[in-house]
């Protein structure tokens, strides 16, 4: 895939690491208590395998291999590293919840 110089440049420095991606897309969320209600906006959050990219878009995944997500390059904030998870939370994150008796 043809990719922009500065898609590349941080492609490059990503590519194939867990990231989290902020994006310009806000979330509102609204927390209240018995006397007040405060609304609060925050930017969303996307999580996965910074697989590939083009002109457009980074695109991400669940696992290593398969993409489950495309972000557009114009709407990122911040892309940040995630700590990879230690090998029996990552098994108890994947395994099949329907065969866990």
């Amino acid at each position: 895939m043809k990719k922009t110089k500065a898609g590349n440049n941080i492609f490059s420095v990503f590519a194939g690491e867990r990231v989290a991606i902020l994006t310009k897309t806000r979330v509102s969320e609204s927390l209240a208590s018995d006397t007040q209600t405060i609304d609060k906006s925050v930017p969303l959050s996307i999580e996965g395998y910074l697989l590939d990219c083009d002109e457009a878009y980074y695109y991400l995944g669940e696992t290593a291999d398969q993409v489950s997500a495309a972000v557009a390059i114009s709407q990122v904030i911040l892309i940040q590293e995630v700590k990879a998870l230690d090998l029996y939370t990552e098994l108890l994150e994947n395994a099949d919840k329907g065969n866990m008796n």
